[in-house]
């Protein structure tokens, strides 16, 4: 049985096609992530390159109300991007840096 497919995954993943951006993570690890969130209830989370924000979508999706997450990237363009996605979700911090 199969995981539903964030939105925001759906709407990067078209993106990524159309700036022909290939470092993408797919479904199943996307899956995989989405069950380790969810294993740890209250959590704080970084991601270092955020990318496309793919799988930065399935983490989202994995997370409770308590927990948190901090992605970095180095790449302007993509994130801004990715950071519309998930600009009014306040446990999301998408941050420009060199990490």
């Amino acid at each position: 049985m199969h995981s539903l497919v964030p939105k925001s995954y759906t709407a990067l993943q078209l993106t990524s096609k159309t700036i022909d951006f290939s470092m993408g993570s797919k479904q199943p690890e996307g899956e995989l992530l989405k069950t380790l969130i969810t294993a740890k209830p209250k959590g704080q989370f970084l991601e270092l390159g955020t990318g496309m924000g793919l799988s930065l979508s399935w983490m989202v999706a994995g997370m409770d109300q308590e927990s948190t997450l901090i992605s970095i990237d180095n790449d302007q363009n993509l994130l801004k991007e990715v950071i519309p996605h998930f600009k009014d979700d306040h446990r999301v911090s998408i941050l420009y840096e060199d990490a």
